[in-house]
């Protein structure tokens, strides 16, 4: 997949728990160690682990999102060539860190 597919933004994933990625957001999380990188199909899947459990993340067009994510790209200075992206999920009424971080590795 393009970063053209994607809006310009870095891949977008559809997670095997039915929450939804950006790849700033999985790059953060396995730098942070608070998910472990298992497997990476050539397809672009990869599997993840979150603690005794395994997340799947299929990599999906900004087209196939559901109405209710929202990408939201963070403006200010980015240390980082990935731009700063989150996967929001409107219907929620909580906070933007944990409507992006389903699952949160805490």
């Amino acid at each position: 997949m393009s970063e053209l597919d994607s809006g310009g933004f870095g891949t977008v994933y559809a997670g095997s728990n039915g929450r939804f990625y950006t790849s700033w957001e999985v790059l953060v999380k396995l730098r942070r160690r608070t998910w472990r990188a298992c497997l990476r199909h050539d397809d672009g899947r990869r599997l993840v682990g979150v603690g005794d459990q395994l997340l799947l993340l299929t990599p999906i067009t900004v087209a196939e999102l559901p109405d209710w994510i929202e990408i939201r790209v963070h403006t200010g200075r980015l240390q980082t060539h990935t731009p700063k992206t989150r996967a929001i999920d409107t219907r929620r009424r909580t906070t933007s860190r944990t409507a992006a971080s389903p699952v949160s590795g805490r």
